[in-house]
């Protein structure tokens, strides 16, 4: 009867980290923190966890937000700025935008 129960709570416990690392790949495709995310499913619980980030908005991806990184101070302005509002230099309109 023992041994039942602790593969039992075995198998439930590794159930759990299934379930968590589920959350965090669904999480990674929100652009949320998998990791973050992985332990917050594993302390409240994953169904709560999947349904709060469900309810949350997708986070935009600093690669498709229409900024750039400026040249010289490498901080994130907007695609259409001639002037970098941190640095102060001036873009040309060849700069690649990475």
């Amino acid at each position: 009867m023992e041994v039942q129960l602790s593969f039992y709570l075995i198998f439930l416990v590794l159930f759990l980290i299934g379930l968590s690392i589920g959350v965090s790949a669904v999480a990674g495709q929100r652009n949320r923190s998998p990791r973050a995310w992985f332990f917050i499913s594993l302390i409240c619980s994953p169904l709560m966890a999947i349904l709060y980030l469900s309810a949350l908005p997708i986070e935009t991806n600093l690669e498709t937000d229409g900024r750039v990184s400026c040249p010289r101070c490498c901080e994130r302005i907007r695609s259409y700025a001639k002037v970098c509002p941190f640095c102060g230099v001036e873009r040309t309109s060849g700069q690649n935008n990475h």
